[in-house]
């Protein structure tokens, strides 16, 4: 975008009559703007409307080399990669634009479809996302993943717990909040009257993090039963995340079987996913297990399905490893993990399902799990804590 330095004289001239401090003012504001315009080709959509937004779109030229899921290529407005393949690559742009309703976040994107010459092959305007429960969270941390990738924002937008604890504004439900002032498609749609505690934040990285960052806690004494175990580093490693901790009598109880319930809940706190009040879609059995929330936000992640096939979830069960095995293949693909480590034959998968078999093999390909020495997977065999705790300790460490 070019600057029209005689419109920028002749109102520095104009301003200069009224206060020197509004020359100096002016002055910064268009070198900022200048340099935000030479740093980041989206900066020309600022306090622009959906209408014009949409003809800078369809003349854009980008240079999407290079590009990578979750890589931030413009920091004002933000903009994320959100997806990449052999034909091109996708990107969200922030509008700066939020709402409240209720406890849910409504965020307005703008949507493109990059091919690999640079050219713009698609546009939308003012997308709705929706992230349910959002300001019911205890931080807002645990958005700035990849699994909330064209969803949330990098912007302080508080949770209620986070402005509580803070001593700042809650965000409220009285109108959108306008970050960069865009012309909104609803022109009826009311703008709160401050922006409250919502900002940008200053120290934003070059790409989302996949998975949250985890603050090393210390601890006090090693779990008796583990002090010898076999998975003694992997226990270490989730207690010092505050992922898992001990017993009462200071034990981790390693060679328990592990339930469905219990494994899903260590997946969800692995991946920093918030647990939402939303019921459980499907599964007749869940009615208030104390899982709920943690089988409800699997789902709402796509780490289980929505509609089941099986009607009953039986969170009590022990989980098979086979069943561990489709859980963990979603979220490789969920966070687009690709492994090349391992070998998949084995001796008693044969009675597999076709689907069993691709995740089993997508698994094993990432390095996160193994077989036995007699060359047996044993799919329908119970997985024990520890296995658990190998298990998810590699996840967070591969995606």
């Amino acid at each position: 975008m070019k600057t029209n330095k005689h419109a920028l004289v002749t109102a520095l001239l104009v301003l200069s009559i009224l206060s020197p401090t509004a020359v100096l003012a002016s002055e910064a504001a268009v070198n900022s703007a200048v340099s935000v315009q030479a740093s980041s080709p989206f900066a020309v959509l600022k306090g622009l409307d959906n209408e014009a937004r949409s003809q800078q779109y369809e003349k854009m030229k980008l240079s999407p080399a290079g590009w990578q899921v979750g890589m931030i290529i413009s920091k004002e407005p933000y903009a994320v990669v959100t997806s990449v393949d052999a034909s091109g690559a996708h990107v969200k742009i922030w509008t700066g634009a939020i709402a409240r309703d209720y406890n849910d976040l409504l965020v307005f994107w703008d949507e493109i479809g990059v091919e690999v010459s640079g050219k713009l092959d698609f546009h939308a305007t003012d997308v709705e996302e929706t992230t349910h429960s959002y300001f019911e969270s205890a931080s807002q941390e645990s958005y700035r993943v990849k699994a909330y990738l064209g969803k949330v924002p990098w912007a302080n937008i508080p949770t209620d717990a986070e402005a509580v604890r803070d001593g700042s504004t809650k965000v409220t439900s009285n109108g959108l909040i306008n970050v960069y002032g865009i012309v909104f498609q609803n022109p009826d749609r009311a703008v709160a009257p401050t922006l409250g505690s919502v900002k940008n934040l200053p120290d934003m990285p070059d790409a989302v993090p996949t998975l949250r960052t985890w603050k090393q806690t210390s601890v006090s004494a090693v779990p008796s039963d583990a002090l010898t175990h076999w998975a003694k580093d992997d226990i270490l490693d989730l207690m010092q995340k505050s992922i898992i901790d001990g017993y009462e009598d200071h034990t981790i109880r390693p060679n328990r079987t592990l339930s469905k319930a219990e494994f899903v809940t260590l997946v969800v706190k692995a991946l920093g996913i918030e647990p939402v009040q939303t019921p459980v879609k499907g599964y007749e059995d869940m009615g208030k297990h104390w899982s709920t929330s943690m089988v409800a936000s699997a789902q709402a992640m796509g780490l289980l399905d929505l509609k089941p096939v099986d009607v009953n979830f039986s969170p009590d069960l022990p989980i098979t490893r086979i069943e561990m095995v489709g859980l963990v293949d979603r979220i490789l693909q969920k966070y687009a993990v690709k492994g090349g480590l391992g070998t998949g034959e084995f001796t008693d998968i044969g009675s597999l399902t076709d689907g069993n078999k691709t995740s089993l093999q997508n698994v094993i390909h990432a390095g996160i799990v193994g077989g036995y020495e007699d060359g047996s997977f044993r799919p329908q065999g119970s997985l024990t804590r520890a296995e658990a705790f190998k298990v998810i300790s590699r996840i967070i460490h591969l995606v």
